[in-house]
């Protein structure tokens, strides 16, 4: 799948690879040294990328949930990217 091939390529984000459904929740790993509330602003507001933020479902600002159920490839595969290009943005 587009997400999987995408989690296996990089090396900012970790998982637990979802068993079914449209949605996934990685995080950035631990040891990149990164402000996640810039990471969620800049991605949001730069990069026109929505995740849902990790504090919606309990968890730190390191986890986004990502839904993957496109109709359009291109989309996705951009919204990967985006996500990408923000954390390396945002490191410190």
């Amino acid at each position: 799948s587009i997400i999987k091939h995408f989690i296996d390529c990089q090396k900012v984000l970790e998982w637990i690879e979802p068993q079914g459904g449209c949605v996934c929740f990685p995080r950035i790993k631990k040891e990149i040294d990164i402000n996640s509330t810039r990471f969620h602003e800049v991605l949001l507001h730069k990069y026109h990328t929505y995740v849902g933020r990790g504090h919606w479902f309990e968890e730190d600002g390191r986890y986004m949930r990502i839904g993957y159920s496109w109709d359009q490839t291109e989309k996705l595969q951009k919204g990967l990217s985006n996500i990408l290009n923000a954390i390396h943005e945002t490191k410190r």
